[in-house]
C-alpha cells in the first residue's frame, strides 16, 4: 500500500511555493563571511584586575577519586566507586577543594561537551564547543585547513597577547610548540616531560619578566596520566621518573600495588605534586594574590573493570 506523501492539496501547494521561495532567493548559495573580532577594555566587575591568570590542565583525573564531594556537593565519605581511596594520591588539589569559601570555588556538576583531551582544549581555551567533523588527532584538530575560522582568533592566549599580556603555554610532555603558537597563539612554550625540569624552566622564565606587560596567563598541560596504558612498566621506566624524588617504585594507594588502578594513582599522585609545585612557582612571582586567579581542571575519567 502506497500512502500519499501529501494527504492535502493546501499543504502540497505550501510545499511548492516554499521551493519556489527558495529556488528564487538561491539561498543554497549562501556563504558566511570570516569572523571579525574586536577586542575592547572593560572594567572589571568585582575587585582589582587580574595580573596572573594560570590553568592547569590535569589529564585523565576522575573526579571520584580527587573531590571529597558528591555531584550534590555533599560530603562523600567512602561512598562511590574509590570509596576511602579517594582523595590520598591528591592531597594538594582535594585539600583546595576541603577549604572552598571565599577564595576557592569548587565546581561539583560541570562537564564537556565531548569529554576528549584536545576537544576540551578548545572550549577552555577558545571559548567554543567542539565542531562537526572535528579531527582526532592534536595535530590535524589544530592546524588542518577545515578548522573554522574562528578557532584561529578568538582563542585566549591571542586575545590577551593582543592587549600586551604575556602568554606561556607549558607542556609536561614533547609535543609540538607551533601547535599552542598557531592555534592557540601562545608567544611562548616551554616543554619538558620532566615535572621537576619543567617548572625549572617557568620559573627562570618568569624571572625573566619584562615589568611592562599588563598581565601573564600561563597555561600548563600534565599529560602523564593519560588513559591507555597503566602497566606498572610505564610507571617504572618513563621520562617522569626521579622528579620531586617519585619513582621508579610504586606507592600502594590501591591494591594489588602493580594494578592498573593503582599504577593510575601513582601518576594522578605525580599530577597533584606538579600542581603543588607549579601554585608554589606562581606563589612566588604573582602580583597581588587576591587578584591573580587560577583554574584546576580536567578533561574526562577512565574506567576499570566493576568501576
Amino acid at each position: 500500500t502506497l500512502v500519499p506523501l501529501f494527504r492535502s492539496s493546501v499543504i502540497a501547494e505550501l510545499f511548492l511555493e516554499l521551493a519556489a521561495s527558495v529556488m528564487a532567493s538561491k539561498a543554497w548559495l549562501m556563504t558566511v563571511d570570516l569572523p571579525r573580532l574586536t577586542v575592547e577594555d572593560v572594567e572589571a566587575r568585582v575587585g582589582p584586575k587580574p595580573r596572573l591568570v594560570s590553568l592547569y590542565h590535569f589529564e585523565s583525573a576522575r573526579f571520584d577519586v580527587i573531590s571529597p564531594f558528591t555531584s550534590t556537593g555533599a560530603e562523600a565519605g567512602s561512598n562511590g566507586p574509590f570509596g576511602r581511596e579517594r582523595g590520598v594520591a591528591t592531597p594538594f588539589l582535594t585539600g583546595l577543594a576541603q577549604g572552598r569559601g571565599r577564595k576557592t570555588l569548587w565546581l561539583n556538576q560541570t562537564f564537556a561537551g565531548v569529554p576528549y583531551t584536545h576537544k576540551v582544549v578548545l572550549e577552555v581555551l577558545c571559548g567554543l564547543s567542539p565542531f562537526v567533523g572535528m579531527a582526532a588527532t592534536w595535530t590535524e584538530q589544530h592546524l588542518a585547513q577545515e578548522a573554522p575560522p574562528l578557532a584561529r582568533h578568538a582563542c585566549l592566549p591571542r586575545l590577551l597577547g593582543q592587549r600586551g599580556w604575556r602568554t606561556i603555554a607549558v607542556l609536561n610532555e614533547e609535543g609540538m610548540p607551533e601547535i599552542a603558537k598557531m592555534q592557540h597563539g601562545f608567544e611562548e612554550v616551554i616543554m619538558d616531560p620532566h615535572s621537576e625540569r619543567v617548572l625549572e624552566k617557568l620559573d627562570q622564565a618568569l624571572r625573566e619578566q619584562k615589568q611592562d606587560v599588563e598581565g601573564v596567563l600561563i597555561f600548563f598541560y600534565f599529560s602523564h596520566s593519560h588513559e591507555g596504558n597503566y602497566a606498572a612498566e610505564r610507571w617504572k621506566e618513563g621520562p617522569h621518573v626521579g622528579a620531586f624524588g617519585l619513582g621508579p617504585e610504586l606507592q600502594q594507594f590501591s591494591s594489588p600495588i602493580e594494578s592498573e588502578r593503582n599504577v593510575y594513582m601513582n601518576f594522578l599522585h605525580l599530577g597533584d605534586r606538579t600542581a603543588q609545585k607549579f601554585a608554589e612557582v606562581l606563589d612566588r612571582h604573582g602580583s597581588n594574590h587576591q587578584a591573580d586567579v587560577r583554574i584546576w581542571f580536567s578533561d574526562h575519567g577512565v574506567t576499570f573493570p566493576g568501576r
